[in-house]
């Protein structure tokens, strides 16, 4: 995508009106206020910079935690996020070197390159004019924007990608700047000719910013495309498969494992020469069996592919029809979640629930009949057994659950965990929810606190708010907002209904 082809954003007409401010600058006697202006404006930038720096670090952790999990099928994704850590931190050093050199012809003080002697300096940059050092870097950070953009590929016509183009090349440029009387001046003599120490400090700082803003933005890119062409799960669940009895004295194992489908997709069963429909992802198979002894059922499930190609896989189940056994089952999943009530049903067929006997261990009943509900009374990690026996002590079975932390939910803004939202939405928003998301209890979090931010004429503005409603600082600075700029929603703390305190990732939203 080419840059005539890319809308400026409001940040990049803020930056094209420095430029004509310091066009201005260059026909007058600059006072110190306006040099003390840029001075607060580059440190509004530094710090920008650091918020960067620190939701890079956090993305990139996600990363790496992903490539822990999956090396192979994140693996190609990570590669490019590492060489592009590599290629944004060296431009940005480059960058770092040119201010700091700057800073001191200036009179650097502290080595701090916003505490200079004389902030009005001319010459200070003119070295950049030499030997076409200006020239080596503008070519630097355009190569820089070009490698950027080559890692979304020509064929990705994605809205995704096409954002994720536009805002490098909008915001990673050297473009000519053009002055109040239609002159045009390169990007080299705008930066550095003849310009007062501060201001050129200034751009460099911004320059930084525009780097970690699209190192930020390719990198989420790529964190997105690991799961683009995965197939796509509506519903999670813990699920157990193994003997449908168990006999006294014998040994058994059970196989646990997580099993993900997509409820808005209908699969096809065919058992022998029927075929059945899938209701929410699942077929209900009932049978009433009538013979002792080993019995099989065998068949094919198909379901399309993320191609709409229909795959076909076969299956078999074979179990045994005995004696009255031992029935243990959760209600809701397989595992025990601490601190609540987690609803359970146990039978064993022929005996009736008044000669049942339980007991468990790490954990304790609660209620009877239908609403009879475990709580776990050890920590996450450990492990709940359920022994069910006769009335006249004849041992009918042990199951055996793990003890889990309820999850962390998802910071939400209406029905937003990040991305994109109009003004008008945003400020149409009561406060900050959190959502349990793919979770098979009715539970509720409560959010106690969290942090509204945004860049604001420059400089990093935030609001605290000690409930999950938004304050009236918090909608003041969002009604300031204008389209293109992010706002993000940080240190969000809920608790949870096992009394536990969870801190949650951020929202990011972009104003359209």
């Amino acid at each position: 995508m080419g840059i005539a082809n890319c809308p400026e954003t409001p940040r990049q007409k803020m930056i094209g009106m420095m430029y004509l401010v310091l066009t201005a600058m260059l026909a007058l006697n600059v006072s110190n206020e306006v040099l003390d202006a840029f001075a607060l404006v580059n440190k509004g930038l530094a710090k920008t910079n650091e918020s960067f720096e620190q939701k890079n670090y956090s993305l990139y952790s996600d990363f790496e935690n992903k490539h822990m999990v999956n090396a192979a099928k994140v693996g190609v994704y990570w590669n490019k996020a590492q060489q592009i850590r590599n290629e944004s931190q060296k431009i940005y050093d480059k960058v770092e070197d040119v201010k700091l050199q700057i800073a001191r012809n200036a009179g650097m003080e502290n080595n701090d390159p916003n505490n200079i002697k004389r902030k009005d300096d001319r010459e200070a940059a003119s070295f950049m004019l030499k030997k076409k050092k200006a020239e080596n870097l503008k070519n630097d950070i355009e190569e820089f924007r070009n490698f950027l953009t080559t890692q979304i590929p020509s064929s990705d016509i994605s809205l995704l990608a096409i954002q994720t183009k536009s805002s490098i090349v909008n915001g990673v440029n050297t473009n000519q700047i053009i002055a109040p009387d239609g002159m045009k001046i390169p990007w080299v003599q705008a930066t550095f000719e003849d310009v007062p120490a501060i201001s050129c400090i200034t751009m460099m700082t911004k320059i930084q910013n525009d780097i970690r803003n699209a190192e930020f933005d390719i990198i989420n890119y790529l964190y997105q495309q690991i799961e683009s062409k995965s197939y796509k799960f509506t519903s999670i669940s813990g699920r157990v498969i193994g003997p449908n009895y168990m006999l006294r004295g014998s040994d058994y194992s059970l196989d646990i494992f997580v099993a993900a489908m997509d409820t808005t997709q209908e699969s096809m069963v065919k058992l022998g020469r029927n075929r059945y429909t899938t209701k929410d992802g699942v077929f209900e198979y009932k049978l009433k069996p009538t013979t002792l002894g080993s019995q099989k059922i065998e068949g094919i499930i198909s379901f399309k592919d993320p191609n709409g190609m229909e795959i076909p896989i076969p299956f078999e189940h074979s179990y045994q029809v005995v004696t009255p056994s031992a029935v243990v089952s959760p209600t809701k999943m397989n595992v025990f979640y601490a601190g609540i009530r987690n609803p359970i049903e146990t039978s064993a067929p022929g005996i009736p629930q008044s000669e049942l006997r339980r007991h468990i261990t790490n954990g304790r009943f609660v209620g009877s009949g239908k609403n009879l509900a475990v709580i776990p009374t050890a920590a996450p990690g450990n492990k709940c057994r359920i022994s069910l026996r006769s009335k006249d002590g004849v041992h009918l079975g042990t199951k055996e659950f793990r003890i889990r932390r309820i999850p962390d939910p998802i910071a939400m803004i209406g029905n937003k965990k990040g991305g994109r939202i109009s003004k008008v939405e945003l400020l149409a928003q009561l406060g900050v929810d959190a959502i349990l998301e793919n979770f098979n209890f009715d539970l509720k979090f409560n959010v106690r606190s969290f942090t509204v931010s945004s860049t604001i004429g420059g400089f990093t503005v935030e609001e605290i708010s000690r409930s999950d409603r938004f304050t009236r600082k918090q909608k003041s600075l969002m009604e300031r907002l204008k389209r293109g700029q992010k706002v993000y929603i940080e240190d969000v703390v809920a608790t949870g209904p096992d009394g536990s305190t969870r801190r949650l990732p951020a929202i990011s939203l972009r104003i359209i």
